[in-house]
């Protein structure tokens, strides 16, 4: 397998190690509206991004 970076080995390396302590719920309608207006501000200000 060699050191191949996939999917798995990264959600393992930032689940066990990189943030232990990561909340795994789902986002409440507040974090995804606040999260979609951040986005399309920073789309309006990066728009070569």
């Amino acid at each position: 397998m060699g050191n191949k970076i996939n999917p798995k080995r990264i959600y393992q390396r930032w689940t066990n190690n990189l943030n232990p302590n990561l909340c795994h719920d789902s986002f409440n309608d507040n974090e995804k509206s606040f999260i979609n207006e951040w986005v399309e501000e920073y789309k309006i200000r990066n728009p070569s991004s």
